[in-house]
């Protein structure tokens, strides 16, 4: 009998964010009206992204998400501007507020 086609697994390219990040992202977001927040698992390359939503909007415009190094990385999918400076959660989150 022969083997079927190998299907080797998708390597990831980043880490999940850790417990405490996810609750202030959440909490964040429950303070920001009309902001949808998603904790996104099923990126092709990255094991965990958070992706926003300005007020009003239905899809998302940013995503963050850390590489294996903890590096974040964030993402202006509307503008196409990807790896924007932004080191930290906080300034990340900061930086999307005042560009609803």
């Amino acid at each position: 009998m022969r083997d079927p086609v190998p299907s080797d697994p998708t390597p990831t390219e980043g880490l999940a964010f850790e417990v405490e990040e996810l609750k202030t992202a959440m909490a964040w977001a429950a303070s920001q009206p009309g902001v949808r927040l998603w904790v996104a698992t099923e990126h092709r390359y990255v094991q965990e992204a958070l992706e926003i939503s300005p007020p009003g909007q239905d899809t998302p415009r940013w995503c963050m998400w850390r590489d294996y190094e903890g590096h974040l990385h964030v993402d202006d999918w509307v503008k196409s501007e990807f790896d924007l400076p932004y080191h930290t959660l906080a300034s990340a989150l900061a930086f999307i507020e005042r560009h609803f």
